[in-house]
């Protein structure tokens, strides 16, 4: 078992207010100058390598395992979290130009050549297609530093506390820019978080390995690792949009704690442009029968359908257009309607109403499906299981995720995660990005995801073995997250899987490119 240092409920608020801490792993210099040079190396002399760097360069993995690193994500995500199988290198080249004027809030400034770092501001995606935008604490982010990393080498730059926002805001705000990052830094970034890589003016290319994490359960009191107590604001922090209701309601729920009763809302402030007033409206108490009606005014038919960025010839391209950022389906990243955000808040109160709602548009029902797994509602799971068989992958795609977030019993799902887990339907099989992944590619993957999360649960643990043992017939990232699950199941049976399937694909890691290739 891992050794843990667990986060000071100081640091935990701090986190919450701004969207990130900054870390110093556990280990000794030789251990980062070692992995900085391995990746300089293979980068050099071989390709790159992707979601496959972490095996490429097996010391990552120390990173995201010492007792700080570890212990940070269990506080914020608790016991039981998951390494996502995304990894990549950003790497940032120089870019010389004598006459650069940079500012720390500039967008997308310019990055030297082969360079694979976005300076412009963004909130990411999820890999390998979109899922929803969670304010909970359900995903993070790990942004390792191998070497020294001072600001004339392009830092990461960040805007403090923007993980509540719905999108990047014109008028920048709290914008973060290290001076100066040791080697062996690692910031954890709450996964919604805007940010953007910047100009690297020095002599030498600057290296940053990004990890995700993932929640598989929700937190309850027993296994918290933050104190019983009011929610307080850190002694310091960087956020300029402080969301308070917001605050108390994540501190609320992420210590196990049933929230206490909601201030009364402003109903109107959920459509309006103020991002501190829609977000404290959001969490605060609404008549659910008005929310309700509010989200089935909207008449969005076609919300669930992308709106596709076109080339020159005025062709759709798989790439969404997020001009406005409009609140719909796409592969970037789903940001639900205010309504429902404010609805998962509700809890149990507002279960009928979302249930209800799995019978309207398709658009309305994913947003209740987001909103029937965030606020945990186990009677849901029958109604649940039937949009399994919908004919849209997007509905599908967020009802598995809705199961693995509700946490009850979900052992009669499994039949159906089987049968989506071999389905082979046309329309599925379409590449939905440029980089080709498809719908059935992020179908499976949320089952897996899934299966994980319930292991957690009263659900039969056979059952959930054999949805992961389909996992491992379709590679990739699906297969690493079966391994992981049948992992954890831990039976002599689950154990031979797992640890036949990456025998298999073990390699020979003393090799490197042309210069010693056999």
């Amino acid at each position: 078992m891992m050794s843990a240092k667990l986060l000071s409920d100081e640091q935990v608020a701090q986190f919450l207010v701004d969207g990130y801490l900054v870390l110093k792993t556990d280990l000794n210099e030789d251990v980062h100058s070692a992995i900085d040079h391995r990746l300089r190396e293979v980068t050099e002399q071989e390709f790159w390598h992707g979601n496959n760097v972490a095996a490429r360069v097996p010391q990552l993995h120390e990173i995201v395992r010492c007792p700080t690193v570890h212990g940070a994500v269990t506080s914020l995500l608790g016991d039981g979290y998951l390494h996502h199988p995304h990894r990549a290198v950003h790497m940032n080249t120089p870019d010389q130009d004598p006459d650069l004027l940079l500012t720390d809030e500039m967008d997308a400034p310019p990055m030297g050549r082969g360079s694979t770092a976005g300076s412009g501001w963004h909130q990411d995606a999820q890999s390998p297609l979109a899922r929803a935008r969670h304010h909970l604490p359900r995903f993070l982010i790990g942004f390792y530093f191998p070497h020294h990393t001072p600001k004339t080498m392009g830092p990461t730059r960040l805007q403090a506390g923007s993980y509540w926002w719905p999108h990047p805001l014109r008028d920048v705000s709290g914008v973060v820019v290290p001076d100066d990052i040791p080697a062996g830094t690692f910031v954890l970034v709450h996964f919604d978080m805007v940010h953007a890589g910047f100009t690297n003016t020095s002599q030498q290319a600057r290296f940053m390995v990004k990890f995700v994490f993932s929640r598989t359960r929700n937190p309850n009191q027993q296994a918290s690792h933050i104190k019983d107590r009011p929610w307080r604001m850190p002694k310091s922090y960087r956020a300029e949009i402080v969301p308070d209701n917001a605050l108390s309601f994540t501190w609320q729920w992420l210590s196990g704690q049933q929230p206490g009763r909601l201030t009364d809302g402003d109903l109107s402030a959920l459509r309006g442009g103020d991002i501190q007033a829609l977000l404290n409206a959001t969490y605060a108490g609404h008549s659910i029968d008005a929310l309700v009606e509010q989200l089935r005014r909207l008449k969005t038919p076609d919300g669930h359908l992308r709106h596709f960025l076109t080339d020159a010839k005025g062709h759709d391209i798989p790439r969404d257009d997020l001009t406005g950022y409009p609140r719909r389906w796409n592969e970037r990243a789903v940001v639900m309607e205010p309504e429902t955000y404010a609805l998962a808040v509700q809890g149990e109160a507002a279960h009928p109403a979302l249930i209800e709602l799995l019978e309207a548009d398709p658009w309305l029902q994913i947003n209740a499906l987001f909103a029937l797994g965030e606020s945990g509602c186990e009677e849901s799971l029958p109604v649940v299981r039937q949009a399994l068989h919908s004919p849209y992958q997007q509905v599908v795609r967020q009802a598995v995720e809705a199961i693995g977030m509700v946490g009850g019993d979900a052992t009669q799902t499994l039949s159906e995660f089987s049968r989506l887990m071999t389905l082979e339907r046309g329309q599925w099989r379409v590449p939905e990005v440029q980089r080709g992944w498809r719908a059935q590619d992020q179908i499976r993957l949320n089952i897996m995801f899934a299966c994980v999360a319930l292991l957690h649960t009263s659900t039969d643990t056979d059952g959930i073995e054999a949805v992961l043992t389909l996992g491992l017939l379709d590679q990739g990232y699906c297969a690493q997250v079966a391994v992981e699950g049948l992992r954890r199941i831990g039976s002599p049976a689950a154990l031979e899987k797992a640890l036949s399937y990456t025998a298999d694909r073990s390699w020979d890691d003393t090799l490197l490119g042309r210069g010693k290739a056999y």
